[in-house]
């Protein structure tokens, strides 16, 4: 489920960034606004993943072998990242409500843009070395 979240996610910030080049402000801030909803419930699953592995499967940073401290620190990087992102996705939509963007200068947005298409990507390597194989 927290796949889903996230590649949404995705697509919602695309979307954001296409109505912004089409000078569609409301488009923009609705798909915007979902993004970062989206991105911090990702954070929610994965906290929620956290406390399910560590109190019911027992799975620990420390005492489950290679594969908790793996699972740990690749993933709890992927959340840091993931956290930095849906911060400078409320800083990128503030700054758009007070003019510092424009229809043709926006270079803080498509950065915004390819930092969350970057985590989506991120994820797809983590999901497969963790769900998967």
């Amino acid at each position: 489920m927290n796949s889903v979240i996230l590649f949404g996610s995705g697509a919602t910030m695309h979307y954001a960034l296409e109505g912004w080049k089409h000078n569609k402000f409301g488009e923009y801030a609705v798909f915007m606004i979902a993004t970062i909803i989206l991105g911090a419930g990702f954070l929610a699953g994965q906290a929620y993943e956290y406390t399910n592995l560590i109190y019911n499967e027992h799975v620990t940073w420390s005492g489950s072998g290679i594969f908790g401290a793996s699972f740990f620190t690749l993933t709890g990087m992927h959340g840091f990242h993931v956290s930095v992102g849906v911060i400078y996705l409320v800083i990128l939509f503030l700054q758009s409500l007070h003019g510092v963007y424009t229809k043709d200068k926006y270079f803080g947005l498509t950065a915004g843009t390819l930092y969350w298409h970057f985590v989506d990507v991120i994820w797809v390597a983590l999901f497969s070395l963790f769900y998967l194989i």
